[in-house]
C-alpha cells in the first residue's frame, strides 16, 4: 500500500496542475488521463492473474493451502453438541455447534440434509469485534474471515488449471464450479449483531454472466436511470445554451452536492446512518436545487425571457440552504427508521472456524 499512496498524489497533482493552467478544456484531458491510466492498470493486473492460474485449492501468499468453509456434513458429523434454538436464532436455518473447547459453530440447514459450515464475525455491544468465537485478528488464539470466494470445481475434475489466455480463462470459469458467500445479519437485544457468512455454490455459466443476479439487475436498473437521466439533461441544456457556462457549472455542483454530501458524510461517521435515510437525503437534495434554481434571478432573465426582480427566490446558489436540509431530512429519516432489535435477551456467539 505504501507505494500507492505517493503515485496518487502525484496523479493528483498533475490533474490540479491542468485544471488549473487549462481552463475548461482542461476537462478533455483529465478525462483521457482518467481512461489512459484505467487502461494501463487493468492490464497490469490481467497479466498475473492468468500467469497466476486457476486452483481448486486456494492459497495463501506463501503458498501453503487456506482452510476452507466444510460441505456436505452430516448432523451425525457435526464436530460437537448442537445448542437449541433461542433468541434471534429461533426459527433461522441455522445449527450452532458447541465444541468441547467451549467455542460455537454455526452451520447452515439445507435441503439435501446436509450442513455446510459458515462464518460469523460478531460486534459485541462493548465494541469487542471476534470472528467464529474468536478474538478477531490474525495472531495465535485469533480467527479472521476466509477468501471471499474460490473455485470449488474445474472441468474434467482438476485441481489447477497452469498458465491460461484471456480466452482460455473465460472458457475455464464458465465450466467450474464457484463458491461465493451471502449474508445474513442476527442482531440480539443484548446488542450483539452477527453477520453470518454462508457459502452459495455457483455454476460458472451464472458467475461469468452475472446479469441474472438480483445484484445485477439493481446495477442495470441503475444504468437505465442514468440513461434517463441523462437525456434530461440533455433536454434542459438546451434552453440553457447561452447561459455563462462557469454559472451553469456551479448549478451543477451546486445539485451535486446538495444530493450527495448529506448522503456520504453521515454514512461514513454516523452509525445510526439507515438506507431509507440515505435515499429520501439524496431525493430532497436534489429536487430541493433544482427547485430553488429554476424560480431564480438568473433563470428569470437568462432562461425565461422575464424581469429578474420578479424572482421567487433571491439568489440562484442554493447549496447554503439545500445541503443543510439535506442533513436535517437524513437525520430525521434515520431516526424514524432504526433497526429493531430481537426481543430476545440471549446472547449470540460466532461460530467456530
Amino acid at each position: 500500500m505504501a507505494c500507492i499512496f505517493p503515485s496518487t498524489r502525484v496523479v493528483g497533482a498533475i490533474v490540479i496542475a491542468i485544471v488549473t493552467t487549462a481552463g475548461m478544456v482542461s476537462t478533455t484531458w483529465v478525462q483521457f488521463i482518467k481512461g489512459s491510466l484505467l487502461v494501463v492498470l487493468c492490464a497490469i493486473i490481467t497479466v498475473p492473474l492468468l500467469v497466476w492460474e486457476i486452483t481448486a485449492t486456494p492459497t495463501d501468499s506463501r503458498g501453503r493451502p487456506r482452510h476452507i468453509a466444510a460441505r456436505g456434513v452430516t448432523a451425525d458429523q457435526l464436530p460437537g453438541t448442537v445448542l437449541p434454538e433461542a433468541g434471534a436464532w429461533k426459527g433461522k436455518p441455522y445449527v450452532r455447534v458447541q465444541s468441547a473447547a467451549g467455542l460455537v459453530s454455526v452451520w447452515r440447514k439445507e435441503a439435501e440434509s446436509t450442513l455446510p459450515e459458515t462464518q460469523s464475525p460478531a460486534a459485541q455491544s462493548d465494541g469487542r469485534k471476534r470472528v467464529n468465537g474468536l478474538p478477531r485478528g490474525k495472531g495465535a488464539g485469533e480467527a479472521d474471515l476466509y477468501p471471499v470466494g474460490y473455485a470449488s470445481a474445474l472441468p474434467g475434475g482438476a485441481t489447477r488449471t497452469g498458465s491460461l489466455s484471456p480466452f482460455g480463462f473465460i472458457k475455464t470459469m464458465q465450466d467450474s464450479e464457484v463458491v461465493l458467500w451471502a449474508n445474513d445479519t442476527i442482531a440480539d437485544a443484548d446488542g450483539t449483531v452477527t453477520t453470518v457468512y454462508f457459502q452459495k455454490p455457483t455454476k460458472g455459466t451464472d458467475f461469468m454472466a452475472p446479469g441474472s443476479s438480483p445484484t445485477f439487475k439493481k446495477v442495470r436498473t441503475a444504468r437505465i436511470a442514468a440513461v434517463c437521466v441523462g437525456v434530461v439533461a440533455i433536454a434542459l441544456g438546451i434552453p440553457f445554451a447561452k447561459m455563462n457556462a462557469n454559472l451553469l457549472v456551479g448549478w451543477a455542483f451546486n445539485i451535486a452536492a446538495s444530493a450527495n454530501l448529506p448522503a456520504l458524510m453521515p454514512l461514513l461517521f454516523w452509525k445510526r446512518t439507515t438506507k431509507q435515510g440515505i435515499s429520501v437525503a439524496i431525493m430532497v437534495g436534489m429536487l430541493a436545487s433544482l427547485g430553488w434554481i429554476l424560480p431564480s434571478a438568473q433563470a428569470y432573465k437568462d432562461v425565461y425571457g422575464l424581469d429578474p426582480a420578479r424572482a421567487i427566490v433571491p439568489f440562484s446558489q442554493p447549496a447554503i440552504v439545500t445541503i443543510p436540509l439535506g442533513f436535517l431530512v437524513l437525520v430525521l429519516v434515520s431516526l424514524l427508521t432504526q433497526p429493531k432489535p430481537s426481543s430476545s435477551a440471549a446472547p449470540v456467539a460466532a461460530g467456530q472456524g
